[in-house]
């Protein structure tokens, strides 16, 4: 399925939305479906950030229903890597 522009800039937008949300907590959890309702995001939008992040790696499952931003994920995030991958 193709994806316009704007769908893949509000996604990025999004993505880092969360992501800065993610950064407050000390231990590095955070559960993703409080923090994506905390920023605006409904369940479906939650849903679909949460697969794509997981499955490119950028996420990794923690501890029950929390999860915390990966090596890789910070990595991509602070801009010292600057094009992802997707696992097939």
């Amino acid at each position: 399925m193709h994806r316009s522009l704007s769908e893949i800039e509000s996604f990025d937008k999004k993505v880092t939305q969360l992501f800065k949300e993610a950064h407050h907590s000390r231990s590095g959890l955070f559960n993703i479906e409080e923090t994506g309702k905390k920023i605006g995001l409904d369940s479906r939008e939650i849903e679909t950030i949460s697969y794509h992040l997981k499955r490119s790696n950028m996420l990794e499952t923690a501890n029950g229903s929390l999860v915390r931003i990966s090596k890789y994920g910070h990595l991509m995030y602070s801009g010292q890597i600057n094009h992802g991958y997707a696992p097939i």
